[in-house]
């Protein structure tokens, strides 16, 4: 067990406004840790944490401002990706906000920092970018690189949503929808999951949309390596889950196929945490609600998909709030394991109160 307090060897000054960042930047099969600050100094930091060797983390890479052809601010957003299949993650970058155009730039990881592959300025392939853009990573092909689809429902008169192929370090369209998906009619408030929902190597998508309509949608769209075609849409309901507006959504693997968990505390009596489940062409659910194990839910809880069992996936979750910490096995039903009140000790089983 590691703690790393105030400041990571290197060095690293830990501050409100880090945002971290995970994946296997240097191949090597562990996770190292990519974390960005543009609030807390006089000048925006990106740096590179990875293991030290004694279970603990060491600074291998910073850079202070800017990136050789990218000058780093407050808007930057980043997605991890492999964009040339190398087996090294890579950074996306993204800035909408702070510049007279938009841009868009690929940071090709060498292992111990970060280097400029392409930079796009305003405009990529068939895609007019603009600040309401929203990015989400994928391989929509099964190539081994990872892909972006991007959606904007707010900037134009009507939505669109692109996917656009990674070619090592560029980006070209590879087919772009306007206003309407098969089965879908976009708009503003679409929220996009992606996923391998039928095991067919290639990522693919989950839409739902709990506000634009007096019905709650979810829609499975399949990627067949160049467009997208409609699998199912629910309305209403999905088999063991009534949606509603308020609904959350993390992406899960359950059984070697993408699904969803799902979060309400707003629109019943009580809270409900579920899990939506693929068959590769169908979904069903189920639930828990106000208690899990001795969890009691709440508006509060913050949840994260992962796989701390390491039985491939991510079909389980970590909830925090304030004071509390929990482990929540998701398979073969939703189910406490582990409980913490305010401190994480180094325990293998039971409570730590």
């Amino acid at each position: 067990m590691f703690s790393a307090v105030g400041r990571v060897p290197g060095s690293w000054q830990f501050a409100s406004g880090d945002q971290f960042f995970v994946g296997d930047f240097n191949g090597d099969g562990k996770d190292e840790v990519a974390v960005f600050n543009a609030t807390n100094w006089s000048m925006p930091y990106l740096g590179l944490l990875a293991d030290d060797g004694a279970e603990g983390l060491r600074l291998i890479g910073r850079f202070d401002g800017s990136l050789p052809g990218w000058q780093m601010a407050v808007g930057d957003r980043f997605y991890v990706a492999d964009f040339n299949g190398d087996g090294n993650d890579d950074l996306f970058v993204f800035n909408g906000a702070n510049w007279s155009i938009p841009y868009l730039g690929m940071l090709s990881s060498t292992g111990g920092g970060f280097e400029v592959a392409q930079r796009y300025d305003g405009t990529l392939a068939g895609w007019q970018m603009s600040s309401g853009d929203r990015y989400y990573v994928g391989d929509f092909n099964g190539d081994g690189k990872d892909d972006l689809f991007v959606f904007n429902g707010t900037d134009w008169s009507i939505p669109y949503l692109a996917m656009l192929r990674s070619d090592d370090a560029e980006l070209a369209m590879a087919t772009r929808y306007d206003s309407t998906l098969p089965r879908w009619q976009m708009t503003p408030g679409d929220r996009y999951y992606v996923g391998d929902f039928n095991g067919d190597g290639m990522d693919d998508l989950f839409v739902f949309n709990g506000t634009n309509w007096s019905t709650s949608y979810l829609g499975m769209l399949a990627s067949n390596g160049t467009g997208l075609g409609a699998t199912a849409r629910y309305d209403g309901s999905v088999p063991g889950w009534q949606m509603r507006k308020n609904d959350l959504h993390w992406l899960g693997t359950f059984g070697g196929k993408a699904g969803l968990f799902v979060f309400n505390w707003q629109d019943w009596s009580t809270e409900y945490v579920g899990t939506i489940v693929s068959t590769g062409s169908a979904l069903s659910a189920s639930w828990q609600s106000d208690w899990v194990g001795e969890w009691n839910l709440g508006g509060v809880d913050r949840f994260l998909a992962c796989d701390y069992e390491g039985i491939g996936g991510r079909p389980d979750l970590f909830v925090h709030n304030q004071n509390w910490f929990g482990l929540v096995r998701a398979t073969p039903s939703i189910s406490l394991d582990r409980l913490y009140y305010r401190w994480i000790h180094n325990y293998n089983y039971g409570r730590n109160w």
